[in-house]
């Protein structure tokens, strides 16, 4: 991973290239990145993933965490609002 991109083998064993909008670390010393791979959904927005990368051990975890789905929620919002402004 670095600053700009990130690069993940997903479940159906595909290689995904994404565009990293944001990351900051969680617990444990895990990063949680929320990133994009330029798709649009149909009201002209950008579809974004988050994911919690587990540097240590090198494993992608799923968000489980209420809490941290709130923190990615209010920051997309800002996010959105600066690329609108």
């Amino acid at each position: 991973m670095n600053n700009k991109s990130i690069e993940f083998m997903n479940n159906n064993g595909e290689l995904i290239c994404g565009r990293i909008l944001y990351a900051y670390e969680v617990k444990d010393n895990n990063i949680c990145v929320v990133y994009t791979l330029d798709e649009k959904l149909e009201d002209g927005t950008t579809k974004t993933y988050a994911i919690i990368y587990d540097e240590r051990n090198n494993k992608i975890k799923s968000i489980d965490d209420k809490n941290n789905y709130k923190i990615i929620e209010k920051l997309l919002s800002n996010f959105t609002k600066t690329k609108q402004e």
